[in-house]
């Protein structure tokens, strides 16, 4: 199960980079840069819009983990097995930004609760050492439990460690921009593992297509709090065989089944139309 499209196409291009490292040899890892731009070279691999900046490799005073092979641990599911923890009131990650961008996506985890209760935590963001509203964290859709269908209910077999956070801003960065995740007084988790961030020059927000049904035409509410299954199936029923139905700028909550067949779905994209769920099990 992935929890975003991001974390899917992150893991294709983990596949792709897998199978060209096994042709070459392990000795390719050997050395990685504080950044990593998501284009491939030598023909293979996705182009992606966004450059990503190693929590291991920026400036911390926090703890770094990893690299770690051993499956359970928060390090063996990060990228390239490392991650930094961030663990007391001052502990702090910096990344610098290596491109002009206009958002900020960062990996993280924090510990999940004795009975698997949701709870969030504030982080604290500081951009060239100014302080910016705080990131809300959740346990909600981390930390997955047993066999397939998987719970979050704690038990044996603990994975799926790490969720993602973003923030689209109102200006853009230039190349050089510090981005501070700090643990400030009022940041309660008990700990928080930071595996690396994404930096991304974020377009608008697409338009409807012509002739595509609205889910919000059919009463879906799009700030996330209503129960919006019912006006999809709508939207989807109403756009028909061929169809599209649109998903305005909003957060759509879906806990409910949706049945799509021989129907497009199209967004504003990944930074303006959200759909959230209900936890695993």
């Amino acid at each position: 199960m992935f929890h975003s499209i991001r974390d899917l196409r992150r893991v294709l291009v983990w596949l792709v980079s897998t199978a060209m490292v096994a042709a070459v040899g392990v000795v390719a890892l050997a050395v990685q840069p504080a950044w990593a731009a998501s284009t491939a070279t030598g023909g293979s691999g996705a182009s992606l819009p966004y450059v990503e900046v190693q929590a291991e490799n920026s400036a911390t005073n926090g703890t770094s983990i990893g690299p770690s092979y051993t499956q359970g641990q928060l390090a063996d599911e990060a990228s390239y097995r490392k991650a930094t923890t961030l663990q007391g009131t001052g502990k702090y990650v910096t990344f610098t930004t290596p491109v002009a961008t206009n958002s900020i996506n960062f990996r993280y985890s924090i510990p999940d609760t004795s009975n698997g209760s949701v709870y969030t935590a504030a982080l604290s963001l500081y951009v060239d050492g100014v302080k910016q509203p705080d990131f809300t964290l959740t346990n909600a859709y981390s930390w997955y439990y047993g066999s397939y269908p998987f719970t979050n209910t704690p038990g044996s077999n603990p994975h799926h460690f790490y969720d993602e956070a973003h923030r689209l801003f109102s200006t853009t960065y230039p190349a050089g921009t510090t981005f501070k995740l700090q643990v400030d007084a009022g940041d309660t988790a008990s700990s928080y593992t930071i595996d690396f961030a994404d930096f991304e020059q974020v377009g608008a927000a697409l338009t409807a297509p012509s002739g595509a049904v609205s889910v919000t035409s059919k009463g879906a509410d799009s700030t996330g709090v209503a129960d919006a299954t019912s006006a999809f199936n709508a939207a989807i029923s109403s756009a028909g065989p061929g169809g599209t139905v649109w998903i305005p700028p909003g957060t759509y909550n879906i806990p409910g089944h949706i049945s799509v067949n021989n129907v497009t779905i199209a967004g504003a994209g990944m930074w303006y139309s959200t759909v959230i769920g209900t936890a695993p099990g």
